[in-house]
């Protein structure tokens, strides 16, 4: 993945500094919203972060995923997400990934890219990186790509353990040919 120059996400809340003020049940960050099967709760918490003052904290968590859409134009794009899942567990098999939905103007799913399945037990007590980088195309199947969709989805951690997310960005390059570089 690239490393350290100027860009800065074009998500909003990347780090989950800012509390929910529309009273969303499944994610306590502004600006998420949030997919989960079973039980759970994305909680925005002031507590381990990697940067900043916040994260969100994941225990006894079925499955789903914490998403954002957002606009974005053609060109390279990449995707970063940094995962904490602590060394205390009792059953951890368990994985998170990374979708990128290319949308239209509508919101209809045009195409998508996922990431391999990262499983924690590979990370277990450090902070981990899983991304994905992309060119989104000017039109899919004749329809403009307006918008994309970006999702961490964690599946199976329903028991035992705790995992922190932070620093979940999407960066795009100012000119369709460079690449962006990210912090």
């Amino acid at each position: 993945m690239l490393r350290a120059i100027k860009n800065e996400p074009i998500n909003l809340n990347s780090s989950f500094e800012e509390p929910d003020t529309t009273g969303n049940e499944l994610v306590t960050a502004e600006h998420w919203d949030a997919k989960i099967s079973r039980y759970g709760k994305f909680g925005r918490k002031e507590e381990k972060p990697h940067t900043g003052d916040a994260s969100i904290y994941l225990h006894e968590f079925w499955s789903g995923n914490i998403n954002q859409t957002v606009d974005v134009k053609p060109g390279l794009i990449i995707a970063q997400l940094k995962y904490y899942v602590t060394t205390v567990v009792t059953k951890l098999l368990g994985t998170v990934w990374l979708d990128l939905e290319y949308l239209d103007k509508d919101g209809n799913v045009l195409s998508s890219i996922r990431t391999a399945q990262q499983p924690f037990v590979n990370s277990l007590g450090r902070w981990e990186t899983i991304g994905v980088m992309d060119q989104i195309p000017a039109r899919v199947g004749g329809e403009p790509v307006t918008q994309v969709r970006m999702s961490a989805t964690i599946n199976g951690f329903q028991e035992g353990g705790i995992m922190y997310l932070d620093d979940f960005g999407l960066f795009q390059a100012d000119d369709a040919f460079n690449v962006p570089f990210i912090k």
